[in-house]
């Protein structure tokens, strides 16, 4: 879900404050509570990057990873504030071009308009050889969240894991 480029000259690391904040919002209990598998504490990245170059809209971006304990997978949370709101249809075409520009030339990228959130969301999925995600973006001009897993799944556990987010952050 990383929505734009990396912006090296703004530096890629947000204050300690604010990338414990995002990460904090979400508790590990909770996650678990709806993939039904133990998850550790999550594991931070940040970066500053651009949305929208003609319109200079860029965003500080949180990624929270949780790994689910005793496996190799895990569930992970994207945040993003942005420098100033974009209208949804324009927010949603950048973050689209964006993930279709980033993935390998045989996959499969499908989308469509998610219905029963407190917010606009669209839910995700990318698919083809070693690739099989699930993700659910969370829109509102301003912010930008959401759920993203490493595996194909179901619709409803993905709602509730954004749900999670969007009740924390938006």
């Amino acid at each position: 879900m990383v929505a734009g480029s990396a912006d090296a000259s703004a530096g890629a690391r947000l204050s300690p404050a604010a990338e414990a904040g995002s990460c904090s919002l979400v508790a590990p209990s909770a996650v678990a509570k709806v993939i039904g598998h133990p998850v550790l504490l999550p594991t931070t990245q940040t970066q500053h990057v651009t949305i929208d170059s003609q319109r200079d809209v860029s965003a500080d971006q949180t990624a929270c990873r949780f790994d689910l304990a005793h496996s190799g997978s895990f569930v992970a949370f994207v945040f993003e504030t942005l420098s100033k709101p974009l209208p949804l249809g324009v927010l949603w075409q950048d973050l689209k071009a964006s993930a279709l520009a980033s993935l390998p030339s045989r996959a499969k990228y499908k989308s469509s308009p998610l219905k029963g959130l407190s917010v606009p969301a669209y839910i995700v999925r990318e698919s083809g050889p070693g690739i099989a995600v699930s993700a659910i973006i969370a829109l509102n001009g301003e912010k930008v969240c959401g759920p993203e897993l490493p595996w194909s799944a179901p619709a409803n556990e993905l709602a509730s894991l954004a749900r999670l987010a969007i009740s924390k952050f938006m």
